[in-house]
């Protein structure tokens, strides 16, 4: 038979639509080339009767890239964003809105301990990740009260760094926060909501991470957000968040944000306005350096 069905459970896993996978060809195709001699070599194995069921791990192809992480014990997928604006502002050449908040090269921990080596404190981390998930809690419940529903002061140390990617920039301190980052960013999107997307929390002592890929989708309205006017934009954003906990506080959070991303969903490249944007700079020569 040509015709296969797909728990409902195995599309979501792989992000993608039961309409991809109608019939057998279409399945083969979503399996990643180097795992599909594998597959197939296991399929006839279980086919042949040989073993008891058919199980292997492989990578397959959904809306955002290939699933599956482990694959016969290594990395095979990784969510990584380059702070590719980043770049462009050391060049001079960011072709887009200013930044509201503080723009510089962003630093990594303020207690220079961020590469853990020792063994894991299980106790500490999950203290940590504790932490992090409360204060994602109250920034919900701002909708239904507020500012005041939020309770920044009780997650948040009085001094803590907000590293927001370049385009939004970094905020010192909650008023910083609330008015550089917070503040715009609610009124432009005050129908933001988790979509469920691919991701994971981890902690590891003072220290907690969370992938959304994608983790928010919302719609640009209000004022509009980074400079983009507000036209009733649907978007989603893809983004990481570490955090550093300190003495039950944040006291740091690097955010990264795939804000090419969100611009190419609204109709711009960003980079086709940087090439627009940088025309009349001639390449350095060997001479130039003469």
């Amino acid at each position: 038979a040509d015709r296969m069905d797909v728990h409902s459970a195995a599309l979501d896993y792989m992000d993608v639509s039961p309409g991809q996978v109608q019939d057998v060809r279409a399945w083969f195709n979503l399996i990643h080339p180097d795992d599909y001699p594998r597959f197939i070599a296991a399929g006839i194995e279980h086919l042949k009767g040989n073993t008891a069921s058919f199980s292997m791990e492989a990578r397959f192809r959904g809306r955002d890239g290939w699933s599956g992480q482990l694959v016969d014990g290594q990395v095979v997928e990784m969510q990584a964003l380059w702070d590719i604006p980043e770049l462009m502002l050391q060049a001079g050449a960011w072709p887009m809105a200013p930044a509201l908040g503080r723009e510089w090269q962003v630093p990594g921990p303020a207690t220079q301990d961020g590469l853990v080596l020792g063994p894991r404190d299980g106790a500490r981390s999950a203290s940590s990740q504790q932490l992090v998930l409360d204060m994602l809690a109250g920034l919900s419940r701002y909708a239904t009260g507020g500012v005041a529903a939020m309770q920044l002061e009780r997650y948040w140390h009085p001094k803590m760094n907000w590293y927001g990617p370049s385009g939004i920039g970094t905020a010192r301190g909650l008023a910083a926060f609330r008015h550089w980052h917070q503040i715009p960013f609610l009124n432009g999107m005050p129908n933001r909501r988790g979509t469920g997307g691919k991701g994971e929390f981890f902690a590891d002592g003072d220290y907690v991470g969370v992938s959304g890929w994608p983790n928010m989708q919302a719609t640009i309205s209000g004022d509009g957000w980074m400079g983009i006017a507000p036209a009733g934009q649907q978007i989603t954003m893809r983004s990481l968040d570490f955090w550093r906990c300190e003495n039950g506080l944040i006291r740091e959070n690097w955010v990264l944000v795939d804000l090419l991303h969100v611009y190419r969903q609204v109709g711009v490249d960003v980079l086709a306005r940087l090439r627009e944007f940088n025309k009349a700079r001639a390449p350095l020569t060997l001479q130039d350096w003469g």
